[in-house]
């Protein structure tokens, strides 16, 4: 099940240092920035159920060079259709951040990340 929020439209630009970062709750290390926040299906962020029960809330980002992806690609119980996906760790702490998202109808790749797993900076 998807629930999908309302949030503002924000355009993708290169990281300059500009207080705009969003790091690992666990471990402060950069993950990505508010600027590249992307529009999927219309959002940028999303109250998602998995099978287990477990709710998310996720945000959808073009870019997180601070976020790694873990193992094979799958489209089980995806959120975003014809998306596969893949777990998406902190690279400096391993914390689950959220999930790298490849192929489907919008961007060929984005990361949704969950709200909880970031801290402002």
């Amino acid at each position: 099940m998807l629930q999908i929020a309302p949030d503002n439209e924000v355009g993708a630009k290169p990281f300059d240092g500009e207080g705009d970062e969003l790091v690992c709750a666990q471990c402060t290390a950069f993950v990505t920035r508010q600027a590249w926040a992307v529009r999927i299906g219309g959002q940028g962020e999303h109250f998602c159920v998995n099978p287990h029960g477990i709710e998310f809330r996720v945000l959808t980002f073009a870019q997180a060079p601070g976020a790694k992806p873990q193992g094979p690609a799958s489209t089980e119980a995806t959120w975003f259709p014809g998306c596969a996906w893949r777990m998406a760790v902190c690279g400096a702490c391993d914390a689950h951040l959220g999930w790298r998202f490849e192929g489907g109808g919008g961007p060929s790749l984005f990361f949704g990340l969950i709200h909880e797993a970031l801290r402002e900076l």
